[in-house]
């Protein structure tokens, strides 16, 4: 008897590299989100029967299969290799925050999972959030990422939608 392929004419990202990966609590799945995807470069998986995306997805731990998003993109795009390489999911506000670097300084920007909309707070600190890897603190309602150009621990209030800089230590090395 042939094995029969369950996973045959459905679709997955287009080979993630940096990327956003949250879990998303209420809905017992994650979602993946570009920076990068080899498939704009012109690189498939090579999985038979399966549709490779250059779009976010969410992949259901139930089903073990992805899903396509019912939002775009954020209003300057995703921003690819340089643009906002990591975020979290908020659980309180059912949201995505993911820091990007923008021209004329970083951006918080918010995807609401509610809603589908996406929303972009200022930050106005000197470009370096992308490649920050941000944690959060459900519990404090904040939001923390070192900025190594400011050699400084940033603090995003979720309620507020301010920061506090926190120097960090004089013997201290961010990462480059």
């Amino acid at each position: 008897r042939r094995r029969r392929d369950l996973h045959a004419g459905s679709w997955q990202p287009g080979r993630p590299d940096t990327v956003l990966w949250v879990y998303d609590s209420k809905r017992d799945r994650a979602l993946v989100m570009p920076g990068f995807y080899f498939i704009t470069e012109g690189e498939g998986s090579q999985c038979p029967g399966v549709t490779d995306l250059p779009d976010p997805m969410f992949f259901d731990f139930a089903t073990n299969r992805w899903q396509r998003v019912a939002f775009g993109p954020p209003p300057r795009g995703y921003g690819g290799d340089e643009g906002a390489s990591f975020g979290v999911y908020d659980p309180v506000t059912d949201s995505v925050y993911r820091v990007r670097s923008g021209d004329s300084g970083n951006v918080m920007e918010i995807l609401s999972l509610k809603t589908n909309r996406w929303s972009v707070d200022s930050i106005g600190l000197p470009p370096s959030g992308n490649r920050e890897q941000q944690a959060i603190d459900v519990q404090g309602r904040s939001i923390y990422f070192i900025n190594r150009y400011l050699k400084s621990l940033v603090r995003y209030s979720i309620g507020r939608g301010s920061i506090d800089v926190i120097s960090l230590p004089r013997q201290a090395e961010p990462p480059q």
